[in-house]
């Protein structure tokens, strides 16, 4: 389904997101009915479903979403630690991400679907270390260096939403109204 993205200023955009528990067990993935294996809970599922669907939605204007941004209270008491991102491949799913941030600082521009029509200049380190789990429950650990820069900046931006923090309060606006 299809969801309203939170615009700044909404109080859900300043929400931590939590870490989701993984299953335990052997195999598995989104839609594995592998007897004996893992299963992600059916919240989850849709979630996914919901953030990816809504990400596809926004065609070209969208290099990723965050849960932060398309959590409503009625999604339960706690927002997922779940982020996607556009790839060459199509849509990275990513459970738990944890980026540390490394190298210079470089001025990036950027958008956001949760300031629509705004472009804010940010400071961004140009590599990052990832860790995080992926749909099919296989951790994953990277470096990613600067040829990468887009989805170095992507994930950058999509893991500050996890952790509450908007554009709109680390950058300087240089183009659109507040």
């Amino acid at each position: 389904m299809i969801r309203e993205i939170n615009k700044f200023g909404s109080p859900l955009l300043n929400v931590k997101a939590v870490p989701v528990e993984i299953p335990k067990g052997s195999t598995g993935g989104l839609t594995s009915a592998v007897e004996g294996g893992r299963q992600w809970p059916e919240h989850i599922v849709n979630f996914v479903r919901d953030l990816t669907e809504t990400a596809e939605s926004m065609k070209a204007n969208c290099a990723g979403l965050a849960a932060t941004q398309i959590y409503k209270e009625t999604d339960g008491p706690e927002c997922p630690a779940i982020i996607t991102i556009k790839n060459l491949d199509g849509w990275l799913v990513a459970v738990n991400p944890i980026v540390k941030p490394m190298g210079k600082k470089v001025d990036m521009l950027e958008a956001c679907l949760s300031g629509p029509g705004q472009i804010y200049k940010v400071k961004r380190r140009a590599n990052i270390w990832i860790s995080y789990v992926n749909l099919e429950f296989e951790e994953i650990e990277s470096k990613l260096y600067g040829e990468f820069m887009p989805v170095v900046f992507a994930l950058q931006h999509e893991v500050d939403h996890l952790n509450g923090i908007t554009i709109d309060k680390i950058g300087k606006l240089k183009h659109g109204k507040n």
